[in-house]
């Protein structure tokens, strides 16, 4: 069954430090009726045991998230109207301004600006 579909939704955001200490973003479109989360991206690693090494995309994904929706401060990208895109199986892939055309794909932040060595 194709459910790969655009529609508007409200945004909701959050970083934070995961029990293990992993920096991840947790990224979903909410319509009315349901939910539709990203995948979790961990943007650090604990690379020898003593510091967590940045894998590279950080920056990146966090302003051109806010950039497409266009705000100005991580606290204003939760509630933002937004264009949600779905792939084929249902799965959040994209997040579009609401009347410009512009996309934020997590998975295309991250094959452009993290390390080699990191690239999920």
């Amino acid at each position: 069954m194709d459910r790969a579909r655009i529609f508007n939704a409200t945004l909701e955001a959050d970083l934070a430090i995961e029990d293990h200490g992993l920096l991840t973003m947790y990224i979903a479109c909410r319509d009315e009726d349901s939910i539709y989360p990203f995948e979790v991206y961990g943007f650090d690693y604990h690379n020898d045991g003593q510091r967590w090494t940045d894998k590279g995309f950080t920056a990146a994904a966090i302003r051109l998230l806010m950039e497409t929706v266009g705000v100005h401060t991580w606290r204003q990208v939760t509630g933002q109207l937004v264009r949600c895109r779905l792939n084929d199986s249902g799965r959040a892939v994209a997040i579009g301004h609401i009347i410009k055309e512009r996309w934020w794909n997590l998975t295309d932040i991250v094959q452009e600006y993290a390390h080699p060595e990191c690239r999920e």
